[in-house]
């Protein structure tokens, strides 16, 4: 566990943070990038301690539109910058496999508790259903992703001199659906 040093933000990672999460890949939600842009050096040391474990952090195409939304000229350029630095892959996104297999099961999951969420929250929830076995999603956005169907695996806190802030890393329950993949689906990963 790293400690407040000089005023500045750090990141406190739970117990077992990164063994829990070796060998796995990391989906990187928005929020993420948004804080890293404030804090780049705490974000890139947090990024050399997950290769060190073989942690992969990746991200979705969709997140890098809604984190560059309405910037332009050297604000653009440094927030792709940031985004470069941190992520290992952008993860593709077969929209006809996700909306045969994953979005019913998630529209009326969402549903059922009355939930309202984004295109891009809906499609990390979807690639956390469709590689539910290596793959984790790291937001501070609770709300997006319930218990009643993601479950809370660890945690880190950003701490710095005015505030404290949680990101959860969540994973998708495997108990709460069957799976209808083929076995020749189940054996094909794309990233």
């Amino acid at each position: 566990m790293k400690k407040k040093k000089n005023n500045k933000t750090i990141i406190i990672l739970a117990d077992q943070f990164y063994n829990f999460l070796e060998n796995k890949h990391l989906l990187l939600d928005t929020s993420f990038f948004l804080d890293a842009v404030k804090n780049k050096d705490e974000f890139i040391d947090f990024k050399k301690h997950c290769k060190k474990s073989q942690i992969i952090l990746v991200t979705i195409d969709p997140v890098a539109w809604e984190f560059t939304r309405g910037t332009y000229g050297n604000e653009l350029s440094d927030r792709l910058a940031v985004m470069d630095a941190l992520v290992d892959q952008y993860l593709p996104i077969n929209l006809v496999d996700i909306s045969r297999d994953h979005v019913p099961f998630l529209i009326e999951k969402y549903q059922r508790i009355g939930s309202n969420v984004s295109i891009v929250d809906f499609l990390l929830g979807a690639l956390a259903r469709k590689h539910s076995n290596d793959l984790c999603i790291l937001t501070k956005n609770p709300k997006d992703f319930p218990l009643s169907f993601f479950e809370l695996k660890s945690h880190l806190l950003l701490n710095g001199e005015n505030f404290l802030q949680a990101y959860g890393v969540y994973s998708f329950k495997q108990k709460s659906f069957k799976s209808s993949k083929t076995k020749r689906e189940k054996d094909v990963v794309p990233f």
